[in-house]
């Protein structure tokens, strides 16, 4: 069973369909998906933790969905790309909700901080205001910040991706904190590469 969270950029013009292809070629391999969406920059209350309540409630609803769909809780992993991929991340790292057993995260966002040079204005809206103003929100929205993941974690980002940086240094302090991650590196693959339909990515 996979939680799958799509991207974006965190802006509500980009919706889950972008995982539509990802998700059809899991459920050929015989694998339930639960592709969710969540609030993002344009819609109503939608500043931090307001996107993190609605992952954690669509993984709580499959404690009221599983059994009727005979899904395997007990193999549950959540997988996102780009801003989903830090949601993944972020989800697999909260003990209270159902047990996520591991993580793949495409070509994720892992750090606020060094996101907000690059996309100010979202960080911003999202998380009401820059590091040096909101420093905690920046620290308790951050994967990086926030080691070990405590699930088997897998890093997938292209080595032409611009967009997600610090895949790298994530998964070299993800280990450096005892945390069992790795990642696969992706050559001549930019950022949306791993989710097109029927790209080798």
């Amino acid at each position: 069973m996979v939680l799958v969270i799509h991207g974006g950029a965190y802006v509500n013009r980009h919706h889950l369909d972008l995982m539509d292809g990802l998700c059809d070629d899991l459920a050929t391999r015989g694998i339930a998906t639960w592709n969710i969406a969540y609030r993002r920059v344009g819609d109503p209350a939608s500043q931090w933790p307001a996107t993190s309540q609605d992952v954690a409630a669509a993984a709580e609803h499959l404690r009221l969905i599983g059994a009727a769909h005979h899904l395997d809780l007990e193999r549950l992993a959540a997988l996102g790309h780009s801003a989903g991929g830090h949601l993944a991340l972020w989800l697999a790292g909260q003990p209270h909700l159902p047990a996520v057993r591991g993580v793949v995260a495409l070509a994720p966002v892992v750090s606020w901080a060094a996101t907000y040079p690059d996309r100010p204005d979202t960080c911003r809206a999202l998380l009401g205001g820059s590091p040096r103003e909101v420093p905690e929100r920046y620290a308790a929205a951050s994967p990086r910040d926030n080691l070990p993941v405590g699930v088997p974690s897998g890093i997938v980002g292209g080595d032409q991706d611009g967009l997600a940086p610090g895949c790298r240094d994530f998964v070299a302090a993800a280990q450096a904190a005892g945390g069992p991650a790795h990642l696969v590196e992706l050559s001549g693959v930019e950022h949306f590469q791993p989710i097109v339909r029927g790209s080798p990515a």
